[in-house]
């Protein structure tokens, strides 16, 4: 095959490749991107796992408010209800909100340890 013919096919691969994520991304209820249920944040903590490269990311946000102001301003966002943000508080986890390009939305990905530094105080 020539440069050209493998040019043109990369292109049809990468088309293809790219109708198929936007059909799969089409498919997704928008229920998928709905407040966080209380099963939903518990069961995204029981995931929970401090060495793994996914969770690095927790070790790093330092929000300017404390751990109950975050939280409220989640649930007023629509990200989390109300029985998340109370166990959240008693159990020590926080959520961490990941960016979605496909909706140009923030949206609860992972469930992290609060730290000493996250928030200004953990209330």
């Amino acid at each position: 095959m020539n440069l050209k013919g493998k040019a043109l096919k990369n292109l049809i691969n990468t088309k293809v490749k790219s109708i198929i994520l936007s059909s799969v991304f089409m498919l997704i209820p928008s229920s998928a991107y709905s407040a966080v249920t209380l099963s939903e944040f518990i069961q995204m903590s029981e995931q929970f796992d401090p060495t793994s490269s996914d969770y690095f990311i927790c070790y790093h946000p330092r929000y300017p408010m404390s751990f109950s102001e975050y939280l409220n301003e989640l649930i007023d966002m629509n990200k989390i209800t109300p029985p998340v943000a109370d166990w959240a508080k008693s159990q020590g986890y926080y959520p961490y909100l990941g960016y979605f390009f496909e909706t140009s939305s923030w949206e609860v990905v992972l469930s992290c340890r609060v730290r000493p530094y996250t928030f200004t105080s953990i209330d």
